[in-house]
């Protein structure tokens, strides 16, 4: 392999490396955001009066039955959907305020307020929000591998550039190939901000149909 074609193929895969490196750095920082209300919008729409939390998740549903008795069926769902880890803090007719007792357990919410609101003919929407806890180290994990790739990228150019493309040897000016390995750098963010977009969104589904099903609740 040629000085210039060793040159030419590093540059190429380091070019796609650094997209591929940003396009994970903006899928962490979108991972992040999705889990962090606007400021003052908790308060405003839920009434929790406390401050918001970068893992709230929200969700609406409409439900076909009228608001009579929701609330009562949505509280006793909550505790057998838990098996008792979650108390009612909370309730009206028109508004639950739960929260899990005892240790952390995986799959159910920190703490959580629904909203209800009568749309007539027999229909109700409500509007829901929990707090989702024990994610956020899967988007540290990722920020790590993304940590990682830059250092590789930069690092792991600069020494192959000097050592192999700048080589009078042409078998070792064509290990140039081999700074394609910087792609186990720059899969793990992807998988870990996936995991924590898919985790959160497995319980706002399931608050979902919970909710959606409380008219065929007993």
């Amino acid at each position: 392999m040629s000085s210039e074609t060793a040159q030419t193929v590093l540059v190429i895969i380091c070019v796609v490396a650094a997209v591929v490196w940003l396009t994970g750095l903006w899928f962490l920082l979108s991972s992040f955001r999705s889990g962090s209300p606007a400021s003052g919008q908790m308060e405003e729409d839920f009434g929790s009066g406390e401050s918001p939390s970068k893992d709230w998740a929200r969700g609406r549903v409409e439900i076909e039955a009228p608001i009579q008795g929701l609330a009562d069926k949505a509280a006793a769902a909550l505790v057998k959907l838990s098996s008792g880890a979650i108390s009612v803090s909370d309730k009206t007719q028109d508004r639950l305020s739960f929260k899990r007792v005892g240790p952390p357990m995986a799959g159910l919410p920190e703490r959580g307020e629904i909203q209800l609101s009568s749309l007539g003919s027999n229909r109700t929407q409500a509007d829901y929000a929990i707090e989702q806890r024990g994610y956020v180290g899967l988007l540290w994990g990722g920020a790590i591998f993304q940590a990682l790739g830059l250092i590789a990228l930069v690092a792991g150019g600069w020494a192959v550039y000097e050592y192999c493309v700048l080589s009078p040897n042409p078998e070792l000016r064509a290990q140039s190939l081999q700074m394609i390995q910087i792609c186990h750098f720059l899969w793990p963010p992807f998988l870990f901000g996936g995991l924590y977009r898919a985790r959160r969104r497995i319980q706002v589904n399931q608050m979902w149909f919970l909710l959606r099903n409380l008219p065929q609740q007993v």
